[in-house]
């Protein structure tokens, strides 16, 4: 970007980056909380999408993510590619993908065998109806996973669409909006539904909608915001590396 660029005149900078190709992308399943690895495919496009922010001129002095595997670990790649491996960051369970209960580890296909083609979609969009809960105890209840310890809120064993907005909106408020009021350059590197729904405020979309645009892989988004958080510009990145959102 240049002296010109609204970078440069920009009272905060926003980043939001999905994470890098996991295991479950390649198989084309639903992934939700499960805590998947990325390829090796998706550790080169998060190398990318560091190097990319850095051709830029854009450093951050706040990081975000979720508690979920593969969005660390493209935290780490990206930060590491940018000479900034050791910054500091703050996970947060409010940022994990939407918990997609009982469609954990299926496929579209699969979702549509077991309930229909009209439910299965209803399951994958609804603002108000989740999938089916995950079994209590299995590997998909969050409350036996060591990272949730300490959350005294009530963990899901499914998920809406708004019921995943609701608890982003408070990663919203809580973390990343006080940091861009205090002008600084957030990243927030997370999942494909998630970043959709922390854009709402920042785009001006209410409930019940998402933003329409959808994240590549490791493709960075980025956001020059003025003093009241309104955007002056709003780019994507292609890395030259990412693959669609589905």
């Amino acid at each position: 970007m240049t002296s010109t660029s609204p970078l440069h005149s920009a009272h905060a900078v926003l980043v939001f980056v999905r994470h890098g190709e996991s295991t479950g992308n390649e198989r084309g399943v639903f992934s939700g909380w499960r805590d998947l690895a990325l390829t090796e495919r998706g550790r080169v496009q998060a190398a990318a999408a560091g190097s990319s922010l850095s051709q830029r001129g854009i450093e951050f002095t706040s990081v975000f993510t979720s508690e979920l595997r593969r969005a660390v670990d493209t935290c780490e790649l990206l930060l590491s590619a940018m000479g900034r491996g050791d910054m500091a960051r703050t996970r947060s369970w409010r940022l994990n993908e939407r918990h997609c209960g009982a469609m954990h580890g299926l496929d579209k296909q699969q979702c549509k065998d077991l309930w229909g083609d009209e439910l299965a979609r209803t399951y994958r969009r609804s603002w108000e109806q989740g999938p089916p809960p995950a079994v209590a105890g299995s590997v998909d209840d969050p409350r036996i996973d060591a990272r949730y310890r300490g959350v005294t809120e009530p963990l899901p064993l499914t998920e809406s669409m708004g019921q995943m907005s609701s608890r982003v909106m408070i990663a919203w408020e809580q973390l990343v909006r006080p940091s861009l009021t205090a002008g600084s350059r957030v990243l927030v590197v997370g999942h494909g539904m998630a970043l959709r729904a922390l854009g709402r405020p920042v785009e001006g979309f209410t409930a019940p909608a998402l933003p329409e645009w959808k994240l590549a892989s490791a493709a960075p988004r980025v956001y020059c915001l003025d003093a009241q958080l309104r955007p002056l510009s709003i780019e994507s990145i292609d890395n030259g590396h990412s693959m669609p959102d589905e």
